[in-house]
């Protein structure tokens, strides 16, 4: 089960309702969620580019194989949400790459392993959401929606991790290399 947090930190337990209904566009006069995707297998892409689709709400506007050959796109087509799939070592580079040429992205992170070696590099980098490999498709909607609303959505394993990697960062001394980034640079956004 998925819980949604809103930027002030109150945890709320998705229902099934909830996952498969839209939040962000209830009418036709509302606006799409504007999504580009980066996956650098092409198998992927692709049957990313049709997933959302078949939501109204969604307008894929455009994707690419990687951030380095598709960061003009991104910049020029002003996406709400990037959903990046790209392999774990460049994860890091490539969510930084895409916060630093577009500061207002929201990145979701996709087929991200639920370790601490590949989440919270994700999110120190500035990604909006990670999902696990086998993500359902209820649960990529979900997500999308959630960020795009401002709140973050996370598996209770991941929500887990980011809570004991605040405490730990709580504890070290001011002024260190990891005392503040994770809270500072979200926080910011």
């Amino acid at each position: 089960m998925l819980c949604a947090s809103d930027r002030c930190g109150t945890w709320v337990p998705l229902g099934e309702r909830e996952q498969s209904h839209s939040r962000w566009r209830q009418g036709p006069d509302l606006p799409l969620i504007r999504i580009f995707l980066v996956a650098d297998v092409s198998l992927h892409r692709a049957g990313l580019v049709e997933l959302p689709e078949r939501e109204t709400q969604f307008e894929v506007v455009g994707t690419g194989p990687s951030v380095d050959e598709s960061l003009a796109e991104v910049v020029s087509s002003a996406p709400d949400i990037v959903l990046l799939d790209v392999a774990g070592n460049d994860r890091g580079d490539a969510i930084t790459s895409l916060i630093e040429a577009l500061p207002t992205a929201n990145i979701i992170a996709c087929a991200v392993p639920e370790t601490e070696d590949d989440v919270i590099p994700c999110v120190e980098a500035g990604a909006a959401a990670c999902l696990a490999h086998e993500t359902p498709f209820t649960e990529l909607v979900a997500t999308i929606e959630h960020v795009v609303s401002g709140e973050s959505l996370a598996s209770p394993r991941v929500t887990a991790m980011l809570l004991q990697r605040l405490a730990t960062l709580s504890t070290e001394p001011t002024g260190t290399e990891n005392s503040s980034r994770f809270v500072n640079e979200r926080s910011s956004r």
